[in-house]
């Protein structure tokens, strides 16, 4: 008989980090060949990614279905911190379920900044995993729309070194609160003209920074609509628009009709003004000065100027 070569099933910390990368770029979850222990995690976690009420997958009276059945009635109830402090979170999909309640909850404002702070707490003391940094993106861009310079030392104290990149990010953007709005580099749209100007002489009122496939609708009147390109490539040497960032430009045409927008080709330029966690949202004052600075998750609870 000829001989017939299995592969050796994926540990199960590799395959819970496949997943949490599809999870977090929107891919489809990944085939995995894993243990049979490892199918009832799988399973678990892309229920808890992907269901508001996941089923349990364990064998009954394991301690892994109690924590699933734990979490699940945790997430059916309407929990205190105490109860949140007492969940049982030593698997990746409790860790996931625990994190998408919370992110609809605070998205829809149903809780207030303590509860949300534990919660952003709760799982950042968990392992460091992407589902970690979700949690530390989540609670810098709360300190950032709240200016609680308090509560980013916080979370800067106690992050992992990896993360330093994205902290010093946060911590070069809360100097511009209450002051006036840093130069952009941008080209009109349709006109595709170029122009640096601050970025409140765009729109008084404020400006919205979203990819525009994901955010299509434009804001009211008073407020700029920047739309970085797809692959940012612009250099922030080139003082013309370089044809990968033109026919990007052009592709946006289209679905604009006849709102004004502006092209922010340069992911560089932006990247040194601000946290790029999309969609963006600044507030000016009638002085022109910064009011406030929304970014990634703290935007999406406002949804739109």
């Amino acid at each position: 008989m000829p001989l017939v070569l299995t592969a050796a099933p994926l540990p199960w910390a590799e395959g819970a980090r496949r997943i949490l990368e599809a999870y977090e770029t929107g891919s489809p979850m990944p085939e995995l060949s894993l243990s049979r222990r490892d199918q009832s995690h799988r399973k678990w976690l892309e229920a808890a990614a992907s269901q508001a009420l996941p089923g349990n997958p364990y064998p009954r009276q394991s301690r892994a279905w109690k924590e699933a059945e734990a979490v699940r009635q945790f997430l059916s109830s309407s929990p205190d911190v105490g109860a949140l402090q007492g969940l049982p979170l030593t698997l990746e999909g409790s860790r996931m379920a625990l994190w998408r309640w919370g992110q609809g909850k605070v998205r829809r404002g149903e809780v207030d900044p303590g509860f949300r702070k534990a919660w952003e707490d709760r799982l950042m003391g968990g392992p460091m995993d992407l589902l970690h940094f979700f949690a530390t993106r989540h609670a810098l861009c709360f300190s950032l729309a709240e200016a609680d310079q308090q509560r980013f030392q916080e979370i800067q104290e106690g992050a992992p070194k990896e993360y330093e990149e994205v902290l010093r990010m946060f911590q070069r953007t809360f100097p511009l609160l209450g002051g006036p709005c840093p130069p952009l580099r941008v080209w009109s749209l349709p006109a595709l003209e170029s122009q640096e100007l601050p970025i409140n002489e765009l729109g008084p009122k404020g400006a919205w920074i979203a990819p525009l496939a994901d955010f299509p609708t434009p804001p009211p009147e008073g407020w700029a609509w920047i739309l970085p390109t797809p692959s940012g490539a612009q250099s922030a040497q080139e003082g013309s628009l370089e044809d990968t960032s033109r026919r990007e430009g052009e592709a946006m045409l289209q679905r604009l009709g006849k709102h004004t927008a502006y092209l922010a080709p340069s992911a560089g330029e932006l990247e040194a003004i601000l946290p790029t966690f999309f969609p963006i949202r600044l507030e000016f004052g009638e002085d022109g000065l910064i009011r406030r600075i929304l970014v990634g998750d703290a935007a999406r609870v406002a949804t739109k100027p």
